[in-house]
């Protein structure tokens, strides 16, 4: 460890912070580190001491005077070269106890960089911090039905059925695969509810390592274990009480934990860890998944029991393959809201081809996928007066699978040719603003000879 000051962490914190798979610095506003776990430790490598004064001071040239203001978070899109690797990293701002302010830094080495902006989504939601006032009160849903960006008729009915399972005290389960917005549609559940002036309590059983999901889950009293709270601490489902508890990522959760939740479902009540008294609780049941529990059922990895007792109304997000026609409205709510929050320029306008290949893309991330390509777009686009986003302004994971899906159209004369006349009608329909008779004329063209080979083409 590089030092040992604590004062920027809470004790409990401490035992949590170790249990990462990510690594964690944290470092004051001059660049001095007070602490890296042991992941940190293993990614950043030995000698550890002086790469990560490296690392900070790197991290803190790049921040310059726009540390982020306490309590928010900044995306830091790296690479960041330590050695031979590149290192990714989110940033946040915050306060201590006993300390005005620290920064603290989520980082992680991952072996292709098509995957590290799924891997961003989340990374500092698995950090929490202790709160002076009632804790309950922080737990509000955030989210709205009419906050689910969308026309399409799939995202349409899933709405109309949430809305309708809203009304009803039964448990919940959300499926869907990750980044399509099962959380969000969690939070609109609950305040549509019997129980929205209640709390919405939300906990990510991957976030949490399992030896400490039970702490998490059903609070502890005090003396029960090193580093715990000496006044003891309330569970997430005490929390809940009267109001509602969203387990997300519940097919990670270990097979021993499954059975202490099958019991807190079965009698209604949670006992602490080191405590003996039954505490009631009274509160409504959400889970969501991206994974099989079917299947993992029948693997021995997931509780028959418990599935049945989590599947009583079932709700389905749609991915967004099958909801494109939705992708317009996505992608000027997220220009909007990064423009807003980095205050750059909006470019409402895809270029042509780009809009081609955003429709035939399969889209593996999501909603989660596209709002961190659009981040990206307004975080690093240079040219702020072009009206135009085009394949420069991508992350590099993308453009390089554009390029794998055209390789054949690349490398032959055929398909050479057929490239550049498919470019050279985008160009012209760009340059007309869409109009296909002027395109047609500009051409030399019979309008019905653009149209059979805007079809053959896939152009819209």
């Amino acid at each position: 460890m590089l030092g040992n000051n604590r004062d920027y962490l809470w004790p409990e914190d401490h035992i949590l912070f170790e249990k990462f798979d990510l690594g964690l610095m944290l470092m004051d506003e001059k660049g001095q580190i007070s602490f890296i776990n042991k992941p940190g430790e293993a990614i950043l490598g030995s000698p550890h001491t002086s790469t990560a004064q490296y690392f900070s001071s790197e991290i803190l040239s790049i921040l310059k005077n726009n540390i982020p203001p306490k309590g928010k978070k900044q995306n830091f899109l790296g690479p960041l070269g330590i050695g031979n690797k590149d290192i990714w990293a989110k940033i946040a701002s915050a306060e201590g106890e006993r300390t005005s302010r620290w920064i603290a830094v989520l980082f992680f080495s991952l072996p292709t960089p098509e995957k590290w902006p799924l891997a961003f989504e989340g990374a500092m939601s698995s950090i929490s911090f202790h709160k002076k006032n009632d804790p309950r009160q922080d737990w509000k849903p955030r989210y709205s039905f009419g906050d689910i960006i969308g026309q399409s008729q799939p995202l349409q009915e899933v709405k109309l059925k949430a809305a309708r399972i809203a009304k009803s005290s039964s448990t919940i389960m959300i499926l869907g695969e990750s980044g399509t917005g099962k959380e969000l549609f969690a939070h609109a559940i609950h305040r549509e509810s019997p129980r929205a002036k209640q709390p919405f309590i939300r906990v990510a059983c991957s976030s949490v390592p399992s030896e400490l999901l039970e702490a998490e889950l059903f609070g502890y009293d005090p003396g029960s274990f090193t580093g715990a709270d000496r006044k003891g601490r309330s569970g997430k489902f005490e929390l809940a009480n009267k109001g509602t508890i969203f387990l997300d990522e519940i097919g990670d959760m270990s097979l021993e934990m499954q059975s202490k939740l099958l019991r807190v479902l079965q009698e209604k009540e949670v006992v602490r860890i080191g405590g003996i008294k039954p505490i009631p609780v009274d509160f409504r049941l959400i889970t969501a998944t991206n994974k099989d529990l079917g299947k993992l059922v029948t693997d021995g990895q997931f509780r028959m029991d418990l599935y049945f007792r989590l599947n009583v109304l079932q709700l389905r997000i749609p991915p967004l393959r099958d909801r494109k026609s939705d992708l317009p409205l996505l992608i000027r709510f997220f220009q909007d809201k990064w423009a807003e929050k980095y205050g750059r320029t909006i470019r409402t306008q895809l270029h042509p081809k780009l809009t081609v290949f955003f429709k035939k893309y399969s889209w593996p991330g999501n909603i989660r996928e596209l709002m961190n390509i659009l981040e990206w777009i307004c975080t690093l686009h240079e040219k702020e007066d072009e009206n135009v986003i085009g394949f420069r302004d991508l992350p590099p994971y993308l453009v390089s699978v554009y390029r794998e899906e055209n390789k054949g159209e690349i490398f032959s004369l055929e398909g050479r040719r057929r490239k550049a006349e498919k470019e050279a009608i985008l160009d012209v329909l760009n340059l007309t603003q869409g109009n296909k008779t002027k395109a047609a004329k500009m051409f030399g063209i019979q309008r019905s000879t653009l149209y059979e080979k805007m079809k053959k083409y896939g152009i819209e």
